[in-house]
């Protein structure tokens, strides 16, 4: 996750809350530093299964998250998939 990723999501999204853009927002609000949106952090995840499976884009039929904690820019994140990985498998 980069510094500059919860800008262009904020942005894209339009799915805007300083806490995700602006460090003294997020400072204020106890946080350690601006957090990556939930959603953003789900669809970099599904992205990193579908490439490492070498599937297309429009093979999700179902998805569910489980968001269990924050993440800020420059942390990994580590992606376990469970469930079918290929139709019809």
């Amino acid at each position: 996750m980069t510094r500059e990723g919860p800008t262009v999501y904020t942005e894209c999204s339009t799915i805007w809350n300083p806490i995700h853009t602006d460090i003294r927002v997020a400072h204020a609000s106890g946080l350690p530093d601006i957090v990556v949106h939930g959603t953003e952090t789900m669809a970099r995840a599904v992205t990193a299964v579908l490439d490492d499976q070498d599937l297309g884009r429009w093979t999700v039929g179902r998805l569910a998250t489980r968001f269990t904690g924050m993440v800020v820019p420059g942390e990994t994140v580590t992606v376990h998939r469970r469930g079918r990985t290929r139709p019809g498998t």
